[in-house]
């Protein structure tokens, strides 16, 4: 399949075709034997790598330029999972075609033809039939567009409360020693000035108030998110479970399931020594995450689909996606009512999948961004009975910078909330890879700085913006291609430290020679030999580490 007109030029103009053209001469340059990821591949020599992608609210545009340097360098996706934004191309990845295909072609065509803007919804109503725009949902575009997306908007907000509150001191002050200095017809209406302004102080209080009152009343959330839940719901529909013009659509869990776990036939790289049988279609994963708040969970779908609905057919894979995308504030929290909560099944499948320990099952439950809980799910696809992979977990990240480890400043109110949600938020999967750090070879880091995550008007200003989204994701993929190194991974991926560090010296308090005795014993313990045989070829390094 090739890209239509359209596609190919917003490609072209974006820059990143350029930036495709330069990697290709690269590896034609500097690696005889080209690009070598992964050590499956299908019968059109594209090789296979299972794929994570981070959240980031309109900042996913730059996932799908990742995942068009990706493929066109002959990378396909076996195993997908992502939140949030990153739910979203995960969710196009897998209804897009067959396995073999590209498929940014057909996600670029979805995105350019989404209006941004509409997500921004509030809440509408229906009459006769037709979607009529509130005075709430205006209030709210005006809101997002205006204060929202502009940077450093609390700390302008805090600025303006504190002037105000300086202008009342001040005029409370001047009214006073007034009384001493002019006359008392003039001073009785300076003396209401400060009145005046604390009139208009609560006037805006008593609104913002009734604004919130509206924000609580619409489910803790400034929209309700049903334009995107529909617009997906009818994209995934417009794929087939058969990928045939005139086949099913897909339209529930059960036709998802049939599309996704169809035939791959693959095979893996020519001497390999061990684990040399290809991964079957069946073991393809697909992750989404979310966070049931009702519950206090975190929930990956489609595997926990039967902790909520009646059976597969209940079930629109948008609504999973729709539950991983509700960043909190922003959109209403998913609501999804619970089938028959009190039944044996409910029970058995609460106790399996959540280790509920008898209490009743909640009638319905509430869903809020996944991101809250996991943004980067990197350990899903973590398998120790393959210390030597077979294909690699690469991961897509966005950020506001280049991905290195930065200083949170805490000097105010707002500084010290944001540093204490990042830490939270992130260190769940942060964990992992400090113990998995070999995983963190897999990793390519968008640096999207500049770009608001919430700027959903970028299109009134033509696609400029998606372009440079665009753009910064494909030349991220480019620059981490160059590096990556295959078999350094699969060594490192089977040599973690994190195996056998925290047996070695569990509290870091063992004198060096100590620590060297118990890691030469270590050995002995290990019975993988690829593992044995790792740590062996890594001692140096090791007794040097844990020595200084």
């Amino acid at each position: 399949m090739q890209p239509t007109q359209p596609i190919q030029q917003f490609i072209n103009d974006s820059g990143a075709a350029t930036v495709l053209e330069e990697l290709k001469q690269y590896f034609a340059d500097n690696k005889p034997n080209g690009l070598i990821v992964s050590d499956v591949l299908d019968d059109e020599g594209n090789q296979y790598v299972d794929l994570v992608q981070e959240g980031g609210g309109v900042w996913g545009v730059a996932l799908v330029g990742y995942t068009y340097i990706m493929e066109e360098m002959g990378i396909r996706f076996f195993s997908l999972a992502g939140t949030s934004a990153g739910a979203i191309n995960t969710m196009m990845l897998a209804v897009a075609g067959n396995a073999a295909d590209k498929k940014y072609i057909t996600i670029l065509d979805h995105m350019l033809k989404l209006p941004l803007d509409q997500l921004v919804d509030g809440q509408n109503e229906i009459k006769d039939g037709k979607v009529v725009v509130t005075k709430y949902t205006r209030f709210i575009r005006w809101l997002v567009k205006n204060l929202i997306i502009k940077s450093n908007f609390i700390k302008k907000l805090i600025k303006l409360l504190r002037w105000l509150m300086v202008l009342f001191i001040t005029l409370s002050v001047g009214s006073f020693i007034g009384n001493f200095l002019i006359d008392y017809s003039t001073s009785k209406w300076l003396g209401l000035t400060p009145l005046l302004l604390l009139v208009l102080i609560f006037l805006l209080l008593a609104y913002s108030m009734s604004k919130f009152k509206d924000f609580l009343d619409k489910g803790i959330g400034l929209n309700e998110g049903k334009f995107f839940h529909n617009w997906l719901n009818n994209v995934i529909a417009g794929h087939t479970v058969d990928n045939d013009a005139n086949g099913q659509p897909i339209i529930n869990l059960e036709h998802f399931h049939r599309h996704f776990s169809r035939p791959v036939n693959l095979r893996v790289r020519p001497g390999r020594e061990d684990d040399a049988t290809p991964p079957a279609a069946n073991k393809r994963m697909i992750c989404i995450i979310t966070c049931d708040i009702t519950s206090k969970n975190k929930i990956m779908f489609p595997r926990m689909w039967d902790l909520y609905w009646k059976d597969k057919a209940s079930v629109h894979p948008g609504d999973m996606v729709r539950a991983s995308m509700s960043i909190p504030g922003f959109f209403k929290m998913f609501h999804v009512k619970v089938h028959e909560p009190k039944s044996e099944a409910k029970k058995d499948a609460w106790k399996r999948h959540l280790g509920w320990d008898g209490n009743a099952i909640p009638d319905a439950v509430n869903f809020v961004d996944g991101g809250a809980i996991s943004n980067f799910p990197l350990n899903v696809f973590f398998n120790p009975n393959y210390p030597v992979p077979r294909m690699p977990t690469f991961g897509a990240r966005l950020d506001s910078d280049d991905g290195t480890d930065t200083i949170a400043e805490a000097d105010t109110i707002a500084e010290y909330a944001g540093a204490m949600l990042s830490s939270i938020r992130g260190y769940y999967d942060k964990d992992f890879i400090l113990r998995n750090p070999s995983f963190q070879q897999g990793i390519c880091c968008v640096n999207l700085k500049g770009h608001s995550s919430v700027n959903f008007f970028m299109d009134e200003k033509g696609d400029t913006e998606k372009k440079q989204l665009f753009l910064k994701g494909a030349m991220a993929a480019a620059a981490f291609l160059k590096t990556f190194d295959w078999e350094k991974y699969k060594t490192d991926r089977a040599g973690d430290i994190s195996k056998i560090d925290y047996t070695v010296d569990p509290n870091n308090l063992e004198d060096p020679l100590t620590r060297n005795a118990n890691l030469q014993h270590e050995l002995t313990t290990i019975k993988n030999t690829s593992v044995r045989q790792t740590v062996q070829h890594k001692m140096p390094e090791l007794q040097s580490a844990k020595t200084e």
